[in-house]
C-alpha cells in the first residue's frame, strides 16, 4: 500500500520505530502525496474505514492552515469495527517527504516506507 500510493507512514509510530520507548500510538500518521490522496483515502475505505468530518477550532494556529508546513489538509478515518483512528496528511506538492521535512521539530522527521524506516537527524532524535 505504501509503495502503491507513493505513501509514508510518519507520527508517533514512526518515532517508536526509530526511539522505541515502549508507548503504543494511539493513531496512524499516512502522509501522501496530493495525487494520490483521493485513490488512498478510497482504499482505506474500501477495507471499512470510515472517513470523520473535522470541525476547525478557532483561531486557527498556523499548523491548521492550509498549505502552511506543506500539508494541505488532513483526513480523518475511523474503522468500522475496531475503531482504529488514521489520519491522512496531504502534502501539498508531488512528494510525500514535503510534510515531514517542514515539520516543526526534529524529533518528528522520521518516516516508514515500503522500502524500509528513517530517521533525518538520528544525533537529535536521540537526545
Amino acid at each position: 500500500m505504501l509503495d502503491r500510493y507513493n505513501t509514508v507512514i510518519s507520527g508517533s509510530t514512526a518515532l517508536e520505530l526509530v526511539h522505541p520507548t515502549g508507548l503504543v500510538p494511539r493513531n496512524l500518521d499516512f502522509v501522501c502525496p496530493n495525487q494520490e490522496a483521493d485513490a488512498l483515502c478510497s482504499f482505506l475505505i474500501s477495507k471499512r474505514y470510515i472517513p470523520i468530518a473535522d470541525t476547525a477550532v478557532f483561531p486557527l494556529i498556523i499548523d491548521d492552515v492550509p498549505g502552511q508546513n506543506c500539508i494541505e489538509s488532513v483526513r480523518k478515518l475511523r474503522h468500522s469495527v475496531t475503531g482504529a483512528l488514521i489520519h491522512v496528511i496531504v502534502s501539498t506538492s508531488s512528494s510525500a517527504l514535503a510534510p515531514i521535512f517542514s515539520a516543526h521539530s526534529t524529533i518528528v522527521m522520521n518516516f516508514v516506507s515500503a522500502n524500509g524506516f528513517y530517521c533525518c537527524y538520528p544525533m537529535l532524535t536521540e537526545k
